[in-house]
């Protein structure tokens, strides 16, 4: 233990001749938190998505429309099945998948909520909470368009 201290105890005393050493160790640290803080980027986009859509309607294209307008989800893949889905996602060719049921409209215009399944990849979790959050935003966009429109054509 007391060579540790020894060793230490010159160390410091080094420090202190050596100005510029000093200088090195201080803002070395602080130049790495910068940098990196500026160039790590933690905003997902253009994530690729397979899309199985049961409803073909306006609809479920417009909501489609909406999810690709923020720019975060890249429509690569149209599916017939929800297994084709699967296996879009299990290979790796896409990260997320969008299923419309098909009596989505059905509800819509009852006023019930519409069901629609998103399936994520969540090996990465950055991508995965990323659009999650984001098709939740859509989602609830085109749902108060759709309630203003009908309270416009109420009036």
């Amino acid at each position: 233990m007391n060579r540790l201290k020894a060793m230490l105890y010159k160390e410091f005393i080094q420090l202190r001749r050596d100005v510029m050493m000093l200088r090195l160790l201080i803002m070395l640290p602080i130049v790495q938190i910068i940098i990196f803080g500026l160039a790590i980027d933690t905003d997902v986009k253009h994530i690729p998505t397979v899309v199985f859509d049961q409803c073909k309607q306006e609809e479920s294209r417009e909501l489609m429309d909406a999810f690709t307008a923020t720019n975060y989800y890249d429509i690569k893949y149209y599916a017939d099945s929800i297994a084709e889905v699967n296996d879009k996602i299990n290979s790796g060719q896409a990260v997320v998948g969008v299923v419309f049921p098909p009596d989505m409209v059905r509800d819509i215009k009852r006023g019930e909520a519409a069901q629609i399944q998103l399936i994520v990849d969540a090996s990465d979790n950055m991508a995965a909470s990323s659009a999650i959050s984001t098709a939740q935003l859509a989602i609830l966009q085109k749902t108060q368009q759709i309630q203003l429109s009908k309270i416009s054509n109420r009036e």
